[in-house]
């Protein structure tokens, strides 16, 4: 029997920043099932005190970054993305990050805080 299992993490470097300053997200999942997984579906949420700048695997669209799709992850397979973003204006900013896949019947989210001052 096959089993589909999901980890998904997401780490800013560095962190804190200044206003002004970069930090990069670097977002991994990895396959820890025995099946594939398929047509997985990321994004990324930045609040306002965040700007994201460039998406490695992806496209930034205002305060939100959707990667590619990829359609199969093989068991024990990783992928990751990144993203660079600015700090705009003080505060503990938490970038959402929303994943889906086909034998999910609902979103995984994962939340990574970033200290801008």
């Amino acid at each position: 029997m096959l089993f589909r299992s999901m980890l998904v993490e997401a780490v800013d470097d560095p962190d804190p920043i200044l206003v002004g300053n970069t930090t990069t997200y670097t977002v991994r999942i990895t396959n820890q099932g025995s099946g594939d997984l398929t047509n997985i579906k990321t994004s990324g949420a930045f609040p306002k005190e965040l700007a994201p700048v460039s998406a490695q695997g992806g496209t930034v669209n205002g305060q939100i970054v959707t990667f590619s799709t990829v359609p199969r992850l093989a068991s024990k397979q990783s992928i990751e993305f990144k993203v660079t973003a600015r700090g705009v204006s003080e505060g503990d900013a938490r970038v959402k990050f929303t994943f889906t896949e086909d034998s999910l019947t609902s979103p995984v989210i994962e939340e990574e805080s970033t200290r801008v001052f």
